[in-house]
């Protein structure tokens, strides 16, 4: 009997036990959360100077451009530059056929010489020093308006570079025969490049002359060079832009006369919030930013002050030092649980 009771027991005490155990280990409800959780990368919000770019598209300029042309009918004799010569003011690009010229200056000038012999002679006669009178009655006044004369015409059978420049645009052939309405060659001044550009009326407010500016060309626009905006046309045209005019400020550069580029006019915005533009999504056609707080991704609505290339200026919305969301944030709700990777 007893050993009947002490087996029945036995029996209820495994039981229990069994009751106790469960059959199947589950992981508990957070656990699932955490391996289900999106990888995401961050960065930090960052309470600095935001340069909010203002963009267009231009052209490049040389300060000065001059149409090079002779100022009398007359034969090519010889050209002495190239495309691409840079002359210094003063120097001579080409000259007529000018022979007669220079026999007719030769003419004058000793025509003003026996002028003045005899001039000379009048003053010891007359015994006079100075005298108009004396000058026409001898002929010197006449022969050296003559001689003026004679320069000027072999001075225009030689076409001088107007100021230090490069020569482009070289046309003509020598031998042949040219008139003033004919251009030898263009002289593009190259001691700095410009670039002007076209703004909407919107934007006009906003621009100062001394602005810092970037320029890239067409063809390279992974290199940036510096401008400086130097004239703000104060005219809206008919299309609804103001024309802009920039100095182009480095030194040497790949960009030439007439290429179009790119420009941006870096306006400079204070307190503000700098995040990369990967950082802000759509919801419900309001801007969205996502931040990481102990594995949950908290959204907030921002304000956008500003943009350029790579970030947006926050004025509203998030703080300096908050850890935003920059990767796999397009399908993110709030308080969903996410995990940093690098």
């Amino acid at each position: 009997m007893i050993k009947n009771i002490l087996w029945l027991i036995l029996a209820f005490i495994i039981s229990c036990q069994q009751a106790k155990t469960p059959k199947t280990t589950q992981k508990p409800e957070s656990e699932k959360q955490v391996s289900k959780a999106i990888k995401v990368k961050i960065a930090l919000a960052k309470d600095t100077v935001f340069y909010k770019q203002i963009a267009s598209n231009g052209r490049v300029q040389s300060p000065r451009v001059a149409q090079l042309h002779f100022n009398q009918n007359g034969y090519l004799n010889k050209i002495y530059v190239k495309n691409g010569t840079y002359v210094r003011q003063g120097m001579p690009v080409a000259n007529l056929e000018n022979n007669l010229w220079k026999v007719n200056l030769q003419k004058a000038k000793i025509a003003v010489a026996k002028s003045r012999q005899k001039y000379e002679a009048l003053q010891i006669e007359y015994k006079q020093k100075d005298s108009p009178a004396l000058q026409v009655q001898s002929g010197l006044s006449e022969a050296q308006a003559l001689l003026k004369e004679a320069q000027i015409k072999y001075n225009q059978s030689i076409l001088k570079a107007p100021f230090s420049g490069q020569i482009a645009n070289l046309k003509p052939q020598t031998g042949n025969l040219v008139s003033p309405a004919d251009t030898i060659a263009t002289l593009l001044d190259t001691r700095y490049l410009e670039v002007v550009f076209s703004v909407p009326e919107s934007d006009y407010a906003l621009l100062r002359k001394g602005d810092q500016m970037q320029v890239a060309s067409f063809y390279n626009p992974e290199v940036l060079h510096t401008a400086v905006l130097t004239n703000i046309n104060p005219l809206v045209n008919t299309t609804g832009l103001v024309n802009l005019r920039g100095k182009i400020t480095d030194r040497k550069t790949d960009l030439i006369n007439g290429m179009r580029v790119k420009v941006w006019v870096n306006k400079p915005m204070h307190n503000v919030v700098v995040i990369p533009k990967t950082a802000v999504v759509l919801r419900n056609n309001k801007k969205v930013v996502f931040t990481y707080h102990i594995g949950l991704a908290v959204w907030h609505y921002v304000k956008i002050a500003g943009e350029n290339k790579d970030t947006y200026a926050i004025s509203a919305g998030l703080k300096d030092g908050d850890s935003i969301i920059v990767s796999n944030n397009i399908n993110l709700a709030h308080d969903a649980y996410v995990k940093i990777t690098q």
